[in-house]
């Protein structure tokens, strides 16, 4: 009776993970397999040398879906695993940190022990950052050669067809269109899903649209210090331009605006921080905005407009004397968001920070390092 209890238990959570409102050939296959690693994981883990990476039931379980996911993911060339090795080899020149040498080359489509070690090792991280075990423990090792030898079995005669795919190879059009992906990527994919919970737990549990927001555009990961949108821009089929844009949500432009025309799908507004305009899709909702009001939100920039990120809070009976205040105040105490968009103040800093430097080498007298990549240290003389 616990078997089929079990098995029905993954299949929903596995279910609710899936993009809504796509479905593929290969999903059906999914559940079946999840239920069979969860069963190969109790199995293998008993022949463990030492406790250190044992896994409770609840994290069996856990473990055994990202891990399908991942192999889905690799299967079908969907490009999140392969978007993160890319970084990796870009950041560390190598595509897999701590377990594979530099110039280690791994075909795209390979399920592989090494890889396999590496999501795993990650794991342990992600649901018990008090482990200490090292990447090549040989019970990890052991665990990921079994594993991936299963899964590279498993998915040989699968089709390639996966509903993640379908979402983030579908339009692209609209801002809106990405920030579907956007929140299905950080809350429910393998590689951030468990990132996200940790994240709320420190919440508080609170799931306000403002933390998500906060999480899915500006929180770096356990995975080489990757945000989501780092990994949404490497995936997508869009022009480098339209990627350095999605990466520039990490400085969504925070401010209180106005509406300075008539309301529409796409509407005119003002940054009354920096009295700049902003040309801003809204769509549909373009009947809650009204120029007789003040809104506070974040906006993001894509193909040559701008979209809300997150919630908006508005503001009525404004006065010319409450909005000086408003702006005074948001200014002082939020002076590096309004350095993403007030250049002048971003200047200024930058003068503070050189006239600090100068003072310290003229403090110090001494010849020093520096680490221009903060990584590789380089002799200064100070003359």
């Amino acid at each position: 009776m616990i078997q089929p209890m079990l098995k029905n238990i993954l299949s929903l959570t596995f279910r609710l993970d899936r993009p809504e409102g796509f479905k593929a050939a290969g999903d059906k296959y999914l559940s079946k397999i999840i239920h069979e690693v969860s069963s190969l994981i109790r199995r293998k883990q008993k022949l463990f040398e030492h406790e250190t990476f044992l896994l409770s039931a609840r994290h069996i379980n856990n473990i055994a879906q990202v891990l399908v996911e991942f192999a889905e993911d690799i299967h079908n060339s969907i490009g999140i695993w392969e978007t993160m090795e890319s970084y990796n080899l870009q950041f560390f020149r190598t595509k897999l940190p701590l377990i594979s040498e530099p110039g280690v080359g791994m075909a795209a489509e390979a399920i592989n022990p090494l890889r396999v070690q590496y999501l795993l090792f990650i794991y342990y991280r992600l649901i018990n950052p008090n482990l200490i075990g090292s990447p090549h423990h040989r019970d990890l090792v052991f665990f990921a050669n079994e594993i991936s030898l299963f899964l590279e079995d498993k998915f040989q005669t699968m089709p390639r067809d996966s509903s993640v795919k379908a979402l983030l190879t579908s339009t692209n059009e609209f801002g809106w269109d990405v920030k579907k992906k956007l929140i299905w990527l950080g809350t429910h994919s393998y590689l951030f899903r468990q990132c996200y919970q940790n994240y709320i737990a420190d919440q508080g549990g609170n799931k306000e649209v403002m933390y998500i927001d906060d999480f899915l555009n500006q929180e770096t990961t356990i995975w080489s210090g990757l945000g989501v949108i780092d990994i949404l821009a490497g995936i997508l089929d869009v022009p480098e331009e339209e990627k350095a844009n999605i990466r520039s949500w990490y400085e969504r432009h925070s401010a209180f605006y106005k509406v300075s025309g008539t309301p529409g799908p796409v509407t005119e507004m003002v940054n009354l921080i920096n009295d700049q305009p902003y040309t801003v899709r809204v769509g549909d909702s373009f009947k809650y905005f009204d120029n007789e009001f003040i809104y506070f939100g974040n906006l993001v920039p894509y193909k040559g407009e701008w979209y809300w990120s997150g919630a908006q809070q508005r503001f009525n009976s404004v006065s010319g004397e409450d909005l000086k205040k408003l702006r005074s105040d948001f200014l002082t105490s939020t002076k590096t968001i309004a350095y993403r968009y007030r250049k002048d103040l971003a200047e200024k800093a930058k003068d503070s920070i050189k006239t600090q430097y100068e003072q310290f080498r003229k403090f110090t007298g001494e010849d020093y390092l520096v680490f221009p990549d903060g990584v590789h240290p380089k002799f200064m003389a100070n003359s």
